[in-house]
């Protein structure tokens, strides 16, 4: 039994050491075989389910992208003691939601509609820019067709005269 285990052990080593240029070639390949006939055709199948109205709906506003979305978020801060701070989100629709700071340390839990700033669909960006340690801050939104509004307040926001020139 020694003897027979031994010889297997040797067998396993050397067939695995001998390096691939010893080992023997493949063969061709060879000759494609012909496409079999065709079978026979299966019974037919149970009629569809056709798409209900709101399924239509909502497939329509994903394709034409009519849908309400947030496009971008940013920060603010107003006052001094007690400084208010939380986050805003605005949405493709131009409306503003905030997410208002318990205090300094703690996030709040509520999110509220602030306004819509104009009756547009376009809208894609919003940013603050502040000034002397957030003493003054400026908000800025923007649409697809390059419109620009602006606000001190989030509140009240006013249209830029000039509009971006885009290549069109």
């Amino acid at each position: 039994m020694r003897i027979l285990f031994l010889y297997v052990l040797l067998v396993v080593m050397v067939s695995g050491c001998i390096p691939p240029e010893l080992k023997l070639p493949s063969l061709p390949r060879g000759p494609k075989g012909e496409r079999g006939k065709q079978g026979i055709q299966g019974p037919p199948g149970k009629p569809g389910k056709g798409l209900s109205s709101e399924e239509l709906k909502a497939i329509d506003l994903i394709i034409n992208d009519k849908r309400e979305y947030v496009v971008e978020s940013t920060s603010y801060s107003f006052g001094f003691a007690p400084t208010i701070t939380g986050f805003v989100y605005l949405t493709n629709y131009g409306r503003l939601y905030k997410l208002e700071n318990k205090n300094s340390q703690t996030v709040g839990k509520n999110i509220e509609l602030i306004i819509r700033i104009a009756k547009r669909e376009d809208f894609i960006a919003i940013n603050r820019i502040a000034y002397g340690d957030d003493i003054k801050q400026v908000f800025s939104a923007a649409t697809k067709e390059g419109i620009v509004y602006i606000s001190n307040d989030l509140k009240k926001w006013s249209m830029i005269k000039n509009s971006i020139i885009l290549n069109n």
